[in-house]
């Protein structure tokens, strides 16, 4: 098989995003600075020496400090994402001072130019992405692509706090009245066209088969109350849910990824109760082969992209050959960008296709798999999956954990 021809193949297929930052009314990158200084780039830049004060240098000192550091980072992932960025969009390669004069020309071009969004994700074939937040889900230019679900994390915690904080002899009452509050809210937003919800989660400490409210003794009891609430809604309106796991915020002042190997374990009581499409998506490297358990164990369980540390090249390679040997090809996903402008929207998809390419032709190589299987699996994995979970949502196959009714 021609590798280059069969990865031209993958780059051409449909792309289903089903997590990003994106807001509507602003797709694109206003300048050169927000592609470079992604956040993900940016930490790779850091520990490439890149200074904590860039933005108060100096334009000609901000681009020899960005250049020094930009070619320390030319084995990461990222570094791979921003070469393709400016090749396949601005026809550019950064190597001097110059380039990045011309880098910072056309992308202020791109910003002003009309149906920039448009094209971007034509090149891509992005078709659809998922925001979280209402008022970003008007795509400006691009109508059609934008697929609109909520976050919930904020009331989740908070409601779960406000209740295990309140005095125990009082807490049954104040469980109720945060469940009514959380309900309401979701009622809302299911009003309102959200057919599928997003929470982070921690992790919880005791099995969700054991308490639908009990004695609410531990915040942990006071989570599950509500998790079962939010289950009952979501298997009453027929709602999928993206949980968002392994990244905990109790070691520092920020997030940091934390494998815990009865994350997904303690979760099984939602999966075997409940019948909603249960979607995990993992930050966690030591949690990937939990969710494909989980997923091959229970039918309403599926596994999304790779989050925030554990998207990476290598995970990416090790997550496909777990998820390649135990489940079916629709019942997993892998595009999550967690992209903040329509530039890293693409980027992010390239590298996710180059590796999908480099995996399934493997494969192929191997006689595990012939050429049109591996194109049928990359297209489950880039789109089909993600798109019968959230595509078309009101028509939705919701099935229980063994069976369905």
């Amino acid at each position: 098989m021609n590798n280059e021809s069969f990865l031209n193949e993958i780059e051409g297929l449909k792309v289903f995003d089903a997590h990003t930052h994106l807001v509507g009314s602003k797709l694109c990158a206003g300048d050169f600075w927000e592609i470079v200084h992604y956040f993900w780039f940016l930490r790779e830049l850091q520990g490439a020496g890149y200074p904590e004060n860039y933005a108060d240098l100096a334009e000609d000192e901000r681009i020899d400090a960005f250049l020094s550091s930009f070619k320390k980072t030319k084995g990461t992932g990222m570094h791979y994402a921003v070469r393709r960025i400016f090749k396949d969009l601005y026809d550019l390669e950064i190597t001097d001072r110059g380039s990045v004069y011309t880098g910072l020309e056309k992308v202020k071009a791109s910003f002003d130019k009309e149906g920039w969004a448009k094209e971007t994700v034509a090149k891509g074939n992005i078709n659809y992405t998922v925001v979280n937040n209402k008022e970003h889900k008007s795509f400006t230019g691009l109508d059609g692509v934008s697929v609109w679900f909520p976050r919930i994390d904020g009331e989740l915690h908070g409601a779960a706090r406000r209740i295990f904080h309140t005095e125990l002899s009082k807490r049954s009452d104040a469980a109720e009245k945060e469940k009514t509050g959380i309900l309401m809210h979701l009622g809302e937003n299911h009003k309102n066209g959200a057919n599928a919800l997003m929470t982070t989660l921690n992790s919880i400490g005791k099995r969700t088969w054991q308490n639908s409210g009990g004695t609410l003794e531990t915040f942990d009891d006071c989570m599950i109350f509500l998790l079962h609430a939010i289950c009952g809604f979501a298997e009453e309106k027929r709602i999928n849910i993206q949980f968002f796991l392994g990244m905990e915020r109790r070691h520092y002042s920020d997030a940091a990824p934390v494998d815990n190997n009865e994350r997904i374990l303690n979760l099984y009581g939602l999966f075997e109760k409940y019948k909603v499409n249960f979607d995990l998506v993992i930050a966690s490297e030591g949690n990937n082969m939990d969710v494909v358990q989980a997923a091959h164990i229970f039918r309403n369980v599926y596994v999304g992209g790779m989050w925030w540390f554990n998207f990476r090249p290598s995970t990416y390679m090790d997550a496909m050959a777990k998820r390649f040997e135990v489940l079916a090809s629709t019942k997993t996903y892998l595009s999550i960008s967690d992209s903040r402008n329509i530039e890293w929207c693409y980027g992010k998809n390239v590298l996710i296709k180059k590796l999908v390419g480099d995996f399934l032709s493997r494969k192929v190589e191997e006689d595990y798999i012939n050429h049109e299987d591996a194109l049928e699996i990359a297209g489950d994995w880039l789109f089909t999956a993600a798109e019968n979970l959230y595509g078309n949502m009101q028509n939705c196959e919701v099935i229980g954990a063994f069976g369905s009714d």
